[in-house]
């Protein structure tokens, strides 16, 4: 009785379903990550002689990729992402 007032409440929710889910934001992670993110800033990198100057692109590169990750994985698989 109690798990299925859990489940009318919402709070139980599937394993399988969860595991997706993980699933499918750790791979939006790595592609953003792994994929496109060398792609992206490889080019800039390559001109940069001055470490300092390497350093601040590559942290504002992760952080716009970081901020794309989070708006994907808020989209979330059906969304505009």
């Amino acid at each position: 009785a109690r798990i299925e007032r859990m489940k009318l409440e919402g709070s139980v929710v599937v394993l399988a379903d969860v595991e997706r889910e993980a699933y499918t934001e750790a791979r939006i992670i790595r592609d953003t990550l792994l994929g496109a993110l060398p792609t992206k800033l490889a080019p800039s990198l390559a001109a940069i002689t001055d470490p300092f100057a390497v350093e601040q692109a590559l942290r504002e590169g992760l952080r716009e990729a970081l901020h794309d990750v989070v708006r994907k994985v808020e989209d979330g698989p059906h969304g505009a992402g």
